[in-house]
């Protein structure tokens, strides 16, 4: 896949990088809007309502928990498997998987939440979904994180801090 490969400038791999960043921001935030357009009444409801459904709804809660966990680990695993020899473009069309593997885990949870909010209609997944947001937000594309991940050579990180050409 080109979009993840042949990068020939840092700010050309951060143009790309955030769009997958974004999108997976913006398309569970445009449903949240519409579900809370349709039912402004969310937020008055109780948070956890105790019926017969108690458990479906707390096991989206928990589903939402796990899948952001497993994201974590498997992005982290895949970065600890990026050989040192590996080109700068190779390096960093991996960290983007890694990446993105991370995103799709918390765009699965946000879609957790905001499937619980439109079947029960209920403040919990209102308030959940805010804190995944929140989470999402933490975990955006920077250079020292990408610095931080510890891939790259002293060399290439000059290159990052320097929005320099990728060899």
């Amino acid at each position: 896949m080109n979009f993840f490969k042949k990068f020939k400038d840092i700010p050309q791999f951060f143009d790309r990088h955030n769009l997958v960043f974004y999108f997976f921001v913006a398309v569970p935030l445009g449903f949240f809007v519409f579900i809370y357009l349709k039912n402004k009444a969310i937020l008055e409801n109780n948070f956890l309502i105790e019926d017969g459904l108690y458990y479906y709804k707390m096991s989206l809660i928990i589903i939402a928990l796990v899948e952001m966990l497993v994201a974590e680990f498997m992005s982290k695993g895949m970065l600890k498997r990026v050989r040192a020899d590996l080109s700068m473009n190779d390096k960093l069309a991996r960290y983007l998987m890694a990446s993105l593997i991370r995103y799709v885990g918390y765009f699965s949870a946000a879609v957790f939440m905001l499937l619980g909010l439109f079947v029960f209609m209920e403040g919990i997944f209102a308030a959940t979904y805010i804190v995944v947001l929140f989470l999402i937000s933490l975990i955006r594309p920077t250079k020292p994180r990408m610095i931080k991940s510890g891939i790259f050579s002293k060399e290439e990180i000059q290159v990052i801090e320097n929005d320099g050409v990728v060899k």
